[in-house]
């Protein structure tokens, strides 16, 4: 740690074999939520692997959300 420089963190999430309706998504609000509350600002990217289930909806959300935003998660496919 760096003295008055902000540390910048990736989140990766697996979603392998796990479909829109099957995400526990208390778990994941409540992952989230602590992650916004004690590291606000320090996310660099979310990488997210395997994620057929949200990438179907990413669509219609995005539309919502700044460019600089969009630019931070980043969806992996298979074989990236």
């Amino acid at each position: 740690m760096v003295p008055y420089h902000a540390e910048k963190y990736n989140l990766i999430m697996d979603f392998n074999h796990i479909s829109f309706s099957d995400i526990p998504y208390g778990y994941l609000y409540d992952a989230l939520e602590k992650i916004n509350n004690y590291y606000c600002g320090n996310s660099e990217k979310t990488f997210l692997f395997n994620s057929q289930g949200i990438k179907n909806i990413w669509k219609m959300v995005s539309f919502f959300l700044p460019e600089s935003q969009k630019k931070r998660i980043i969806f992996v496919d298979k074989g990236e």
